[in-house]
């Protein structure tokens, strides 16, 4: 069984958001992970350098949006879940109107999907802190009325620090509701701004601040791996999760990831949970799932980081 706790969506409305944010962070599209989603968008690699010479950024995630067209019906993506034995995929909303100047996709999009696909897509409700009151309100309706599991938040994309007072309330609302709080953990590769937004240390001093708060870092931390394994030990509401990257290079010698495999192997194997952030990767869920299934880990650990921790974190039956 594979839980995906970070997934996307493959409709028009998802795909051209999320290359509209990318193109208001622009490194993510020109210098990191542009080659892979213009795979995903149908553009030949030829297609894709002829595209990269375009005005601005901005264009240039336009014509990846066109290229994509309408995506693919969610109900053939259903069918693709079950084949590859995918039980249930976490998508995320995103609110960064304030700063990114971005509409967002509304939650009762997101609840539709919901409605539509029950026992198959559960959602996370993103929200902009910078809007106050009604941010916390409408997440609080997102969780009691629309049946939303958690919250989503991008801290370099709202330009704060994870531990800023202004996410307070929103963490504290999150906490209050006893649903996860998903947060962007580690580097971000948009240059205009600090890569160290979220770091594993933000998130112990959250674990502090908010002690019954279940915190997943997203990414895994990456590349603070020892500190967010410290922190996942250390406080018992603290998890990881691993999308965002390539697991058959968690073995790479230099390549970082020694503490997570040692340690949630053993210590923390009950912490680390399995997203794909396939549109990113270019790859699939099936792909990146068979990645962690040849890692040097013990059967009853890679279950637990498929599916098991995530089952029981969001209790999804």
């Amino acid at each position: 069984m594979i839980i995906d706790v970070f997934s996307y969506l493959p409709t028009a409305v998802h795909m051209r958001y999320m290359l509209n944010t990318f193109a208001a962070t622009p490194d993510y599209l020109s210098n990191v992970f542009g080659k892979t989603i213009a795979q995903v968008c149908g553009v030949s690699p030829e297609e894709f350098q002829r595209l990269k010479q375009l005005p601005d950024v901005h264009a240039f995630a336009e014509a990846l949006a066109a290229r994509a067209g309408e995506g693919y019906p969610l109900e053939k993506f259903v069918q693709d879940l079950e084949r590859m034995g995918v039980a249930w995929i976490i998508v995320h909303g995103e609110d960064n109107e304030t700063t990114l100047g971005l509409t967002p996709i509304p939650n009762d999009y997101w609840a539709e999907v919901m409605r539509k696909f029950p026992g198959k897509i559960v959602a996370l409700a993103g929200a902009d802190p910078h809007k106050g009151a009604w941010a916390v309100a409408e997440f609080e309706r997102a969780v009691r009325e629309l049946g939303f599991k958690g919250l989503w938040v991008v801290p370099f994309q709202h330009r704060i620090y994870a531990d800023d007072p202004r996410y307070g309330a929103l963490f504290g609302k999150c906490q209050e509701l006893g649903v996860p709080l998903l947060i962007h953990t580690g580097v971000n590769w948009d240059s205009a701004g600090p890569m160290d937004y979220c770091t594993p240390r933000h998130l112990d001093r959250l674990a502090v601040e908010f002690p019954e708060l279940t915190i997943i870092a997203s990414h895994a931390g990456w590349p603070w791996i020892l500190d967010m394994v410290t922190v996942a030990w250390r406080h018992r509401h603290v998890y990881l999760e691993i999308s965002a990257h390539n697991p058959r290079y968690f073995t790479r010698p230099g390549a970082g990831w020694e503490p997570l495999l040692h340690f949630g192997n053993s210590t923390i194997q009950e912490k680390v949970m399995f997203g794909s952030a396939w549109f990113l990767m270019g790859r699939s869920i099936e792909e990146l799932a068979q990645d962690v299934r040849d890692l040097p880990l013990k059967p009853e650990v890679v279950e637990k980081w498929l599916s098991g921790n995530a089952k029981r974190v969001f209790q999804l039956a």
